[in-house]
């Protein structure tokens, strides 16, 4: 508050750029009314940066043309930095001439992000020696967005062992705190992408270490948050849990970004501390993390708090996932009309469950061709429940042969009641060796049915005492027949 009274006397004194600095720190605590009045006054006075403020206000209601013009007299009063922003406005119209144009004449004020922005347009119209030159002497300044661009364009080409160089010549040259963290974090990913996390794990803490040491810059909050994130999964990889949590923990309290929430909601989660997870996936969501919000309507789902949990998965719904359990919670409210829409775009978003279920619903509805379609797409896309309903549909209609194909497949993806049921069809066919193979894999996989028909076999192959104990398992499985089938096959044989 000291601050403020200081800017707010210089200010109301006619101190222009006290105007501009009073103005970002109620822009930043969100008075961004008060904030508004004072970029105005600071405009009016012939001030550069306050008619860039007052642009960058009128951006953010939509008012593009308004902003453009603001940005472009702030530029033309000789403000570098805004020279540089009327440029990327250009920039992402499309306009690189006019961009290019801009980003020199800051480059030439010695304004040094003028060198990575530069770059980006060179690189964007192909001119990539043209750029890596721009990102060189950016890099060479301090310019965080030339050290990375830079690195990227290196790692584009494969070229991983460049890239390492570049990013580390930033980090040791420590020209400014921002572009050296982000040379290391970048170090760290290309440390974890060797299979390195020792040296991941000392280029993040070094990055944090560098940022909470440095004064404040705008760029420091988010990137914090990635570094603290990495170091929390690292620990979390490891099983260090409550270490993990800490990192995650203070990375959300202390750059209030949404994906250290998301991380420690789904920690607590997994911990069994429900309601702190509740409350860290309602942050994460609040701030717009739509893996917040799908994984928040999942908790509410589960808990029986289904309109709110609807609610996020509306919110969250580009998300596929998000689609098929909107699909999953109306179809099970009896609104079959609306899933259907919603399982259409999760199964076109490549989701093999949701074209399991439009599957059924079609096939409830007696479209049965179109039902076989939906089920084929998601049986080869890995769907087991669908491997087995189509290999059942296909059984009904004596192709055998394709049947118990699916039903194989369904058994190698590790589901017990298909290891039955290949088994089954191998039996029928008269292959008896493999039919045994798939029941004692269905058998050691838990399934009740391959218990029982693997006992039966090894009992008529002379094996009383594990077919015996195969048998009694099935029982206690939930197959109770088992053992009077077994005393049958015994009596049988005596018989015999």
């Amino acid at each position: 508050m000291e601050t403020e009274q200081r800017y707010r006397e210089a200010a109301q004194a006619g101190d222009p750029e006290a105007m501009v600095e009073l103005g970002i720190l109620l822009r930043d605590r969100r008075d961004v009314a008060e904030a508004e009045v004072w970029f105005r006054r600071a405009a009016e006075a012939g001030h550069a940066p306050g008619m860039g403020h007052v642009g960058w206000l009128l951006l953010q209601r939509g008012e593009s043309e308004q902003a453009e013009r603001c940005y472009r007299e702030a530029a033309m009063a000789g403000s570098p930095e805004w020279m540089v922003r009327l440029g990327a406005l250009l920039h992402e119209r499309g306009n690189l001439a006019d961009a290019e144009e801009w980003y020199r004449r800051a480059a030439d004020a010695g304004h040094v992000p003028a060198w990575g922005a530069m770059g980006t347009a060179l690189e964007e119209r192909g001119d990539v020696t043209g750029a890596q030159r721009w990102y060189r002497e950016g890099a060479e300044r301090g310019d965080a967005l030339a050290v990375l661009r830079g690195g990227a364009l290196l790692e584009q080409r494969t070229d991983l062992a460049g890239a390492q160089a570049w990013y580390r010549r930033a980090a040791e040259a420590a020209v400014s705190p921002l572009a050296q963290a982000h040379a290391l974090n970048a170090l760290a990913r290309l440390a974890a992408g060797r299979g390195e996390p020792a040296d991941e794990e000392r280029r993040l803490r070094e990055a944090a270490r560098v940022i909470t040491e440095a004064p404040y810059d705008p760029g420091f909050p988010e990137l914090l948050s990635h570094v603290l994130t990495g170091l929390g999964l690292l620990h979390e990889d490891r099983g260090e849990v409550a270490d993990a949590e800490e990192f995650y923990r203070v990375a959300a309290e202390a750059t209030e970004r949404v994906e250290p929430m998301f991380h420690l909601g789904s920690l607590l989660e997994r911990r069994g501390d429900l309601a702190a997870a509740e409350q860290w996936y309602r942050k994460g969501s609040e701030g717009g993390h739509l893996r917040s919000m799908l994984m928040l309507g999942m908790l509410l789902d589960e808990h029986g708090r289904k309109a709110e949990a609807e609610q996020w998965y509306r919110r969250s719904a580009e998300e596929p996932a998000a689609m098929e359990l909107l699909g999953r919670l109306l179809e099970q409210r009896g609104d079959t009309a609306e899933a259907e829409v919603w399982y259409r775009k999760a199964a076109a978003a490549g989701l093999a469950g949701s074209m399991t279920r439009m599957a059924h619903l079609l096939e409830e509805r007696g479209e049965a061709a179109e039902a076989e379609r939906w089920l084929r797409g998601a049986a080869e896309g890995g769907d087991v429940l669908a491997m087995v309903s189509l290999a059942f549909r296909l059984a009904r209609h004596g192709e055998q042969a394709e049947a118990e194909r699916w039903f194989r497949a369904a058994a190698e993806a590790g589901d017990p009641s298909a290891m039955f049921l290949a088994g089954e069809m191998a039996s029928r066919r008269g292959d008896e060796a493999e039919a045994n193979r798939w029941w004692r894999r269905g058998a050691e996989a838990g399934n009740g049915r391959s218990m029982e028909l693997l006992g039966l076999g090894l009992a008529m192959a002379g094996d009383v005492a594990e077919g015996e104990q195969w048998c009694r398992k099935a029982v206690e499985a939930g197959v109770p027949e088992a053992l009077e089938h077994l005393g049958a096959v015994l009596r049988a044989l005596s018989n015999g």
